[in-house]
């Protein structure tokens, strides 16, 4: 009696001599179609910087109201802008945030006055800030003194907005949350009027 098993009909051919176990099965090509894949062209530089004459392709090229430029001219046309000092930028983050605190405390008494305080405040404290610094300028300056008026606003709403919350929560009645409108309008419009004043 044969010691070997029937073989399927779609069983590949296994060879000792190639490895105990390995199957190995011919490979034909014939029948296949091979479509080559070329390349991506890079894209060729059509353009030249209209400050250092370097060539650019219309990807990198930056539009500025004197022409077309790349952006290793554009950045470093920016710093120039950028005029602060090292304390610059933290002084005007604690600018903002103090007086943000400050004018936090008084919404919950002057209603619908909020409005003005917010906006007043805003301007104040672009005002301050671009005294202390020297009238030096920086990109950055707005998102830092939104930064920090909007970082002073909060611990007054959140002192006001949780009590008014599990009270809702208790009752049923969101009538509690009035009493976080003020506050909340305050930290819209001082966030705001900041952003707007240092652009």
């Amino acid at each position: 009696m044969s010691d070997s098993a029937p073989k399927n009909p779609g069983e590949p051919d296994l060879h000792p001599e190639e490895g105990r176990g390995v199957s190995t099965t011919p490979f034909s090509p014939e029948g296949m179609t091979v479509t080559p894949v070329a390349p991506a062209a890079e894209e060729a530089p059509t353009l030249r910087c209209n400050r250092c004459n370097k060539p650019i392709t219309p990807a990198e090229a930056i539009l500025t109201p004197t022409g077309y430029r790349c952006r290793d001219c554009v950045n470093a046309q920016q710093k120039v802008f950028d005029t602060t000092k090292g304390f610059d930028l933290p002084l005007g983050f604690l600018i903002s945030l103090g007086i943000s605190i400050i004018g936090s405390r008084l919404t919950p008494y002057i209603g619908f006055f909020t409005i003005f305080l917010a906006s007043g405040l805003g301007l104040l404290i672009f005002t301050l800030v671009n005294k202390w610094i020297k009238h030096r300028r920086n990109r950055k300056l707005r998102w830092v003194l939104a930064a920090g008026a909007l970082i002073g606003s909060l611990p007054a709403l959140v002192v006001l907005a949780l009590p008014s919350f599990s009270f809702m929560l208790r009752t049923g009645n969101p009538a509690s949350l009035t009493s976080v409108i003020w506050p909340l309008i305050y930290t819209l419009l001082i966030t705001s009027s900041v952003f707007a004043q240092a652009k």
